[in-house]
């Protein structure tokens, strides 16, 4: 077996054995916590291009803000936090840690799909969507190649989202849901507090 299709089988049993513990939870914060929800990326990857001589392996991400919904889907009525900015904790193979937040980009309404406004805020109703080498360069590692897992904080209620990693010249995709963080009680899964610095 090739060192890649083991990474590949390896990742691949880590993300089901995590979404079986997981599976049909809600990516929403109950009265009681705070108002973040933390999601985990169990694995991402950048590979800058030129780097390989196959090209740019790199992982992508959308997020999406779910304070808006049709009436009768969710009870919104006691969670007020319905927009705010992303904040994302690099953890390297090596254990070293970057963190980046939307609120401290140089160009927030540009980054992505363009879904968030000045502040870097994540509106309701929207999903921000952007490669893993975008967050690299905004954090300054470009030009570094990047593995290892991610916690993405969300400074709103409700949240939900996905990555996908792309290997273009081996024709590989892999995609998982980001699971939600474990809180404080038995089997509740929600939003746990961050201090951003």
């Amino acid at each position: 077996m090739s060192k890649l299709r083991a990474m590949v089988f390896f990742a691949i049993v880590a993300a089901l054995a995590g979404s079986a513990f997981a599976a049909d939870t809600a990516f929403i914060q109950a009265n009681g916590t705070t108002d973040q929800v933390a999601l985990f990326a169990a694995f991402a990857v950048n590979v800058p291009e030129g780097v390989l001589p196959s090209g740019s392996i790199r992982t992508s991400f959308t997020i999406s803000n779910l304070m808006s919904a049709p009436e009768g889907i969710v009870d919104f009525s006691d969670m007020t936090t319905t927009s705010g900015p992303i904040h994302f904790f690099l953890f390297s193979a090596n254990g070293a840690m970057t963190a980046i937040s939307t609120a401290d980009l140089d160009n927030p309404e540009g980054f992505g799909n363009q879904q968030l406004d000045e502040d870097g805020a994540l509106g309701a109703g929207k999903t921000l969507a952007f490669f893993m080498n975008e967050l690299a360069e905004a954090a300054g590692l470009e030009d570094d190649i990047f593995t290892g897992y991610v916690w993405v904080v969300c400074d709103f209620d409700a949240a939900a989202g996905t990555y996908s990693t792309f290997d273009a010249s081996q024709g590989l995709a892999q995609s998982f849901k980001l699971d939600p963080a474990v809180a404080e009680g038995a089997f509740f899964f929600g939003g746990i507090g961050v201090d951003i610095e």
